[in-house]
């Protein structure tokens, strides 16, 4: 090839490189500025507001509650007023209980971890994606976070005033609200334990006393002029569960009590019917039988459930009844309210007094042994004046070595005529009240008119006023 051409093609492809490298760095500085002003674009674009998240109300809340687990939308929060106490601990220590306000309506919510929110406390709760399930007749929120719930303040709710028969009518519009019922009473052996029942003048309502209450065990008084509590519901039962023992209203404003420590110490035969013994009360009647004052020691037995040198009262059967009588100064117990009696079955395998060494009770078998205790005006000055006249009647005890406190009311007049007596035997008893006891066990020995009654220890028996007598210190 001559060499002029030969370099003429060495140019060209030296020019032809030149353009390409050319063309490749003008894309590159075009794809820069594009990226540049993308990047420039993007950057002066506003940040999108975060999701803003509402308040809804109680009843949209539960309004939401359309199966057995519901799923709370996006940007949710609830707020209320705490009206369940942890401090005293007859609710699981996860859950609270919000009100709106008052009048307004509640909800139950179980965090996922123990809270320590007071009564009173305003709460602020993020719900979102949360669950609302229904269970047992509730709708509540489910393991929510506790970080979800922040206090924001203080608040007061009064609780609604209503009747138990309202209270069950309205039980799905004020479950987990806070209500105050009536004048009335509870059923049950005379302690916070259990399931409670409370009866007012409309009709009657559950409640629960959880195990590991703080005020579980403790007696509650006879006479409630009001009782305070959440409304609840499990299945088909409807209950006010306390809140603490503040709850309940107390009627009685003094209690004379009769513990037996100033009683002589020691047994006592019976010489006759109406035998007199003088406590701390006023004069006391042995109706039928011996008696003992014993302290906690004396009685091999009993030793370990009774407190050592503590004085106790075992009255002693004839045959399977056991008898005695308060014989106060007339008009002492005027206004009395209710008598309650704090006693419990003995481990003695016999009974003191008439029976012979050799006279020992059969083996205690529950399946077969109790007893009951009963209290009865006494509407005359004779004999047997209060038989068949009973204030109340226990039901059947079959243990032995654990204390059981009863409460019975006192009749009025009227309940008194009701239950046969004259308008003057219930005059009588009215202004000059004093009470026979009675204990009734099942037969434990095949002796013809012996002491074969299980042994039964009395702690003590108290006496409600709803005003202060005039002599009382």
């Amino acid at each position: 090839m001559p060499l002029q051409k030969k370099n003429k093609l060495k140019n060209t492809k030296k020019v032809t490189k030149m353009k390409t490298t050319r063309t490749m760095k003008q894309m590159m500085l075009a794809a820069s500025l594009v990226l540049g002003l993308a990047a420039c674009k993007k950057a002066n674009q506003p940040t999108p507001p975060p999701v803003e998240v509402k308040s809804i109300t109680f009843t949209e809340l539960k309004a939401l509650s359309t199966g057995t687990s519901v799923k709370v939308p996006d940007a949710k929060k609830i707020s209320g007023v705490v009206i369940s106490d942890v401090s005293g601990k007859n609710i699981d220590g996860k859950t609270v209980v919000l009100q709106e306000a008052t009048d307004k309506p509640g909800i139950i919510i179980q965090f996922d971890a123990a809270q320590t929110f007071a009564v009173g406390d305003q709460l602020e709760v993020t719900i979102s994606n949360q669950f609302l399930i229904q269970a047992n007749g509730e709708v509540i929120l489910d393991k929510v976070p506790l970080a979800n719930a922040k206090k924001i303040g203080t608040g007061t709710v009064t609780a609604r005033l209503t009747t138990a028969d309202e209270v069950i009518k309205n039980t799905a519009l004020w479950n987990g609200t806070l209500v105050t019922i009536g004048k009335g009473t509870f059923s049950g052996q005379g302690k916070y334990n259990g399931i409670l029942e409370y009866t007012d003048a409309t009709g009657k309502v559950k409640s629960n006393i959880a195990s590991g209450a703080a005020f579980a065990n403790a007696v509650y008084p006879f006479s409630i002029k009001s009782l305070t509590g959440i409304v609840r519901v499990v299945g088909t039962e409807v209950r006010i569960d306390l809140r603490n023992a503040t709850d309940v209203g107390n009627n009685i404003a003094y209690t004379y009590t009769e513990d037996f420590q100033k009683a002589v110490v020691g047994e006592v035969l019976w010489t006759g019917f109406n035998n007199v013994f003088n406590l701390v009360t006023g004069d006391w009647t042995n109706k039928m039988n011996d008696y003992a004052f014993l302290k906690g020691g004396d009685k091999e037995a009993d030793k370990d459930f009774l407190t050592a040198g503590k004085i106790y009262f075992y009255p002693v059967y004839s045959g399977t009844i056991g008898e005695f009588n308060t014989n106060f100064e007339d008009t002492k117990l005027k206004g009395v309210k209710y008598v309650t009696v704090t006693f419990a079955g003995s481990y003695l395998n016999k009974n003191m007094g008439n029976m012979t060494a050799t006279d020992v009770l059969d083996v205690f078998d529950p399946a077969k042994h109790s007893y009951t205790f009963e209290v009865r005006p006494v509407i005359e000055k004779t004999e047997f004046a209060s038989f068949g006249m009973e204030i109340g009647l226990t039901a059947e005890f079959k243990d032995q070595g654990k204390f059981h406190t009863v409460t019975f009311a006192v009749p009025s007049k009227e309940e008194l005529v009701a239950k046969g007596a004259t308008a003057e035997q219930a005059d009588f008893f009215i202004n000059n009240p004093d009470f026979n006891f009675l204990l009734t066990s099942s037969k434990r020995g095949s002796y013809s008119f012996q002491s074969i009654g299980t042994p039964v220890i009395i702690e003590k028996i108290e006496f409600g006023f709803d005003s202060k007598p005039t002599w009382a210190p």
